[in-house]
């Protein structure tokens, strides 16, 4: 119990990791494992070049860059042609940037 307070995890968390530990060994135990999923489409090249763009000035008549008119513009570029507004909105809110 005091390891899963000190920690703040789940019971069933610290006996995971001892139940790893005690199978494959320590640096099993303190590694995660890949887990399944889709693995990711943009790379930190693509992210860069999103937050870049959202910095720049606004398009001619626009206060500020909407998603809408972000992913527009992203499209344009080559390796973008299938980039939605919610990836867009996701590489935002992680790099924590505003459109304004």
């Amino acid at each position: 119990m005091e390891i899963k307070d000190t920690l703040e995890i789940s019971r069933a968390t610290v006996s995971n990791i001892k139940k790893r530990y005690r199978e494959e060994g320590l640096q099993s135990a303190l590694t995660e494992k890949p887990r399944s999923g889709q693995p990711k489409k943009y790379t930190e090249r693509h992210e860069a070049e999103i937050i870049a763009q959202a910095c720049t000035k606004s398009p001619d008549g626009r206060k500020r860059w909407s998603l809408t008119l972000l992913t527009e513009e992203m499209r344009r570029k080559e390796g973008f042609a299938t980039i939605n507004r919610e990836s867009i909105r996701l590489i935002l809110k992680k790099a924590k940037q505003s459109l304004g």
